[in-house]
């Protein structure tokens, strides 16, 4: 029963605020200062397990994550390590490279 009317109060709140249920349109209304004040999008961002944290199995475990908590936007994890590098002296900022061209790769790819 309590969801029911959870779900009545936020339906009848976006009649009455007429926000778009289209979440792009509601992130464009809300990027260009359109959007009703009366909401503020939202997002909740989690980690997945080691074997989503990559390829296809994490373009499914976000999609999975956005569509079934309703969120209006999706942050892409960044899954990857830096390494470490124990700096310890002046000396030791020479050790730091610049990261390979193509380190974001995997993000990008889970963005595309």
């Amino acid at each position: 029963m309590k969801r029911v009317l959870f779900i009545l109060f936020c339906f009848t709140t976006l009649v009455q605020a007429q926000i778009p249920t289209n979440k792009r349109e509601v992130m464009q209304q809300f990027l260009s200062g359109t959007l009703d004040e009366s909401y503020v999008p939202a997002a909740f961002f989690m980690h997945f397990g080691k074997d989503a944290r990559t390829g296809e199995k994490a373009i499914d475990a976000h999609l999975r994550y956005f569509l079934s908590t309703g969120m209006d936007f999706v942050k892409i994890q960044f899954e990857q390590g830096y390494g470490r590098i124990r700096i310890e002296k002046p000396e030791d900022w020479e050790l730091i490279k610049p990261l390979p061209s193509d380190f974001f790769t995997p993000t990008l790819e889970i963005i595309k």
